[in-house]
């Protein structure tokens, strides 16, 4: 009798957890192209289910043979339902938001492969234009930090990345542990990151031509570690692979270190209105990115190349808490026999997103994004040249890398405020175009003692006001 009682318990506390057929269907939580397929009548629809909380009681909603994977950090399940199934879903409680799980995750820039006389020129300008060159000479170059970079993969073989700078790759579009880069915009975003090979010294006979450090490597962060999640391939990724990635960085963020984000991707405006995303920071993208930097991890996107027009900042650079980043351009290129890069005044690219109504205060800060040079996947040997914010953002995730390693404590928060608060303003351009203006990781770097007075100030004020309590 008491086993028969207790499967009674166990049934009824299932079918109390199941939605009830009949509730209305709340249309407000699917985005539009769920709304549409449902409407449709569909039988198998992609989707993404978002949970207040992913617990017992809101995974018996879904029948397990349903369910394709399960984000448990991201309190989201990955699953194919019936438009009947859906609408049963939107009337539960324990159901947030139900998201297509669209395409249109795709790389910002796309990488020309240029000559040697064009590349040998180059000089690491990047370190001397935001300031980071003068802390090498401190040993400050992003040791014992771990940058995870989310893209298209990398050569691991390319002399950039030497043995151990590699902790763990994984392809996430394929279920592959090697994650092989078959375009070359992950390999040359990583070596902007943390590249050590080569210095501007070593290209001899030719880095005179710009007054560059002759010390400085191609990575902004040259101490620093990889770790490689690979959610693109053919410029095109799915919001399940991204979840999946950003899942995984949260479990594993302690095990590798990992406290700096490189994604220099996104989803653009124009897919997100086709998906009937919000254009107020509350779509998938941006609130997982959100939810990566709760957890301690800077992250810094690249804002786009959609620009001149204002409201161009996608997701999830249009995350509240993510350091978005534009593209400034501190180089002009000449010819006398050979290509020849020289220093420029600074300005932000036409092409650069701007921000706008929807997208707040955005960009957040700017990074040098025009002809910079990187590792490229052609061959071990062979670099590159390209532009576009795409390899603005690396510099701001190098730079974010050399401050933790300085102020290992600072919460991503003060790593942005730090970045934001001692970036140089760019003569002639809005705060849409340039955020806070060109960051300064030198100064960034000395910012510490602002932090600490107010902790000061804080400690102090509270013991005056428990000793008068006390009086």
């Amino acid at each position: 009798m008491k086993k028969a009682l207790g499967a009674y318990v166990v049934i009824i506390i299932l079918i109390s957890a199941m939605p009830i057929l009949g509730e209305a269907t709340n249309y407000e939580k699917m985005d539009k192209a769920v709304r549409e397929k449902v409407e449709s009548g569909l039988s198998n629809i992609d989707v993404i289910i978002e949970f207040y909380e992913l617990d017992d009681s809101s995974r018996h909603l879904i029948f397990k043979e349903k369910i394709i994977n399960e984000f448990i950090e991201l309190n989201s399940i990955h699953a194919i339902l019936s438009a009947d199934e859906i609408k049963n879903m939107s009337s539960s409680k324990y159901v947030k938001n139900i998201w297509h799980n669209t395409g249109g995750l795709t790389l910002f820039d796309a990488i020309t492969f240029s000559s040697e006389d064009q590349i040998v020129v180059n000089g690491f300008m990047g370190a001397d234009t935001i300031k980071a060159s003068p802390l090498y000479q401190l040993g400050y170059k992003g040791n014992g930090v771990t940058v995870a970079v989310l893209d298209t993969g990398i050569r691991e073989t390319h002399v950039e990345f030497p043995e151990g700078k590699i902790l763990y790759q994984y392809d996430f579009v394929n279920n592959d542990p090697i994650a092989e880069d078959n375009d070359g915009h992950g390999t040359f975003v990583s070596g902007i990151i943390s590249g050590q090979k080569y210095t501007t010294a070593d290209w001899a006979g030719y880095y005179d031509f710009v007054d560059t450090t002759p010390t400085n490597t191609m990575g902004l962060s040259p101490g620093s570690k990889l770790v490689i999640l690979k959610i693109i391939e053919n410029d095109s990724g799915t919001l399940s692979d991204y979840l999946e990635a950003c899942n995984w960085l949260i479990s594993n963020k302690n095990t590798y270190n990992i406290r700096v984000v490189n994604m220099s991707a996104g989803w653009d405006v124009e897919s997100m209105i086709s998906s009937g995303w919000p254009l107020d920071g509350t779509d998938p993208a941006s609130t997982t990115a959100n939810s990566v930097v709760a957890k301690g991890i800077v992250w810094v996107n690249a804002a786009g190349n959609s620009g001149p027009s204002t409201d161009t900042i996608g997701a999830p650079a249009r995350a509240k808490n993510v350091i978005t980043v534009a593209n400034a351009i501190d180089r002009t290129v000449a010819s006398n026999g050979v290509t020849i890069i020289k220093r420029a005044p600074i300005s932000i690219a036409n092409d650069s997103s701007r921000g706008g109504v929807y997208s707040g205060f955005k960009p957040d800060v700017s990074a040098p994004g025009t002809q910079i040079m990187s590792s490229f996947i052609s061959h071990d040997y062979d670099y590159a040249l390209a532009s576009g914010t795409s390899f603005s953002a690396p510099f701001v995730a190098g730079s974010a890398a050399i401050l933790i390693q300085r102020h290992p404590n600072w919460t991503p928060y003060q790593v942005k405020i730090a970045l934001m608060r001692t970036a140089t303003p760019i003569s002639g351009a809005l705060v849409y175009e340039q955020g806070a203006g060109l960051v300064n990781v030198n100064r960034a770097f000395s910012y510490r003692q602002d932090f600490e007075r107010a902790a000061v100030i804080g400690k102090v004020m509270a013991i005056l006001k428990k000793n008068k309590e006390n009086n």
